[in-house]
């Protein structure tokens, strides 16, 4: 689980480069290697939005999403890797994810019920991503059934690195 961090839970959320620097530190401190500003005032509120920071090193398992609950995500700083994937594991795009100022993809919508995996490249990847809330872990997200997961931390590292040399991981 993340980090997290509140700018105050006032009606207009402002985010700072000393906010996006202090969310940096604090992902650097978390055994996830992830924090998160929430920008939503509220656990119910629709959508909600979160400024992530992710250092690369702490892979999370391929995923998706429950019911009708999309996911977008745009860059701000750094690199972020994500996968998606077909029903059956099969790799259908691999996305490199960077601000648009680098002049590449800087911003993808996951539909509803689409396996993914976000992975940050070398560094930190800090990224807003929006999603159609209000979120519950326990039963909004889904994990893999084709790839390791959370208990299995050297499993899942190995096969992340399969996934970022191409290979196959079937």
């Amino acid at each position: 689980m993340p980090a997290e961090l509140s700018p105050g839970r006032s009606e207009i959320a402002v985010v700072t480069a000393a906010d996006v620097a202090a969310i940096k530190r604090t992902a650097l401190g978390s055994p996830s290697q992830r924090a998160r500003i929430c920008l939503h005032r509220h656990q119910e509120d629709l959508p909600h939005q979160m400024l992530i920071a992710w250092h690369a090193g702490e892979p999370f398992p391929p995923h998706r999403h429950t019911g009708e609950k999309s996911e977008t995500v745009q860059m701000v700083e750094g690199m972020l890797h994500y996968f998606i994937f077909e029903a059956d594991g099969r790799l259908m795009r691999h996305l490199q994810l960077a601000p648009a100022e680098a002049g590449g993809e800087f911003m993808v919508r996951i539909p509803p019920r689409t396996w993914h995996m976000p992975i940050p490249a070398a560094g930190c990847a800090v990224y807003l991503e929006t999603f159609t809330g209000p979120y519950d872990r326990t039963t909004d997200v889904e994990f893999a059934p084709w790839a390791p997961g959370e208990r299995d931390p050297m499993a899942l590292a190995a096969w992340t690195e399969a996934l970022l040399a191409g290979r196959e991981n079937r």
